[in-house]
């Protein structure tokens, strides 16, 4: 839509005219950053070598995406395996770095990966899995508690991203939304272990607020705890197909701008990108 477009290149320019400014005042670097769960991507999955034709639209459809909003970092969500990642990027000509972390290997009916798409060439990554408070687990075993998720970690010179997928309370029961706040808990233990600036992004399975349920059992909200030490980008837009909205970008150390999401089809998958601009 043209009035789209229009507000998109308006809310673009205005980035840059900050980042001109922020270089000014002290600020080193400005960052597009984007997450997207994408519904374990299932784009390479179909009769042998062959792929039936929606995943083919389909990842048109992503890539162009990604070419229309022109993010610096993307943290994908249920991504594929790392090979499929690259064919991916090299196919669609995309000017991305892969960084991919699984938890296991082989496709599961749970998605358990999550990768980074990166313009930067990053120092180090890995998958973490930091005790979470309460737990007894056995570090070898500790995984888990992440829901076989875990945490990607990616290293630059100045900059650390976490890649985050929490626990899901889809079947309403009280120890899933125990089990989630742990895992918030446990997240903000272990970024108190890294010095510098950061950008934590991902699906956190929660949207602002004490929902019915976290009122009826007594239990605080997820996305309330971590921004207790973290400063998430505002925006309350629905990024779930079933009207939630549990996919965020948080900060530390530097300046955050409104969130954005993208109206793609839910065919692609039950979460919509979201995305926002980052200074240090």
């Amino acid at each position: 839509m043209p009035g789209c477009t229009g507000f998109r290149l308006r809310f673009i320019s205005l980035s840059i005219l900050i980042l001109v400014i922020s270089a000014t005042s002290g600020t080193a670097r400005e960052y597009l950053v984007m997450t997207w769960n994408l519904m374990d991507m299932d784009l390479f999955d179909g009769r042998g070598t062959e792929r039936v034709p929606w995943q083919l639209e389909a990842e048109e459809a992503i890539a162009e995406t990604l070419r229309s909003v022109g993010p610096d970092i993307v943290l994908i969500v249920e991504a594929p395996s790392f090979t499929e990642l690259e064919c991916f990027v090299e196919r669609n000509d995309l000017d991305y770095r892969t960084v991919h972390v699984r938890q296991q290997s082989g496709r599961r009916d749970f998605a358990d990966s999550m990768a980074l798409l990166t313009r930067e060439r990053v120092a180090g990554a890995a998958l973490e899995t930091p005790p979470v408070p309460g737990s007894v687990r056995k570090p070898e075993t500790a995984y888990l508690d992440w829901s076989y998720r875990g945490l990607l970690v990616a290293e630059y010179d100045s900059l650390t991203i976490v890649g985050v997928h929490l626990k899901s309370p889809w079947d309403g029961k009280r120890r899933s939304y125990e089990i989630r706040d742990s895992q918030a808990r446990g997240l903000l233990d272990y970024l108190n272990t890294v010095e510098g600036n950061l950008i934590v992004l991902g699906d956190f399975n929660d949207s602002p607020g004490r929902d019915e349920k976290e009122r009826a059992f007594g239990v605080p909200d997820t996305i309330g705890i971590i921004e207790g030490e973290l400063l998430r980008s505002p925006g309350d837009e629905v990024t779930h197909e079933k009207g939630f909205n549990p996919d965020h970008i948080f900060i530390r150390g530097g300046r955050v701008g409104f969130r954005r999401i993208e109206e793609t089809d839910w065919n692609l998958s039950d979460h919509r990108p979201v995305w926002t601009t980052v200074g240090f």
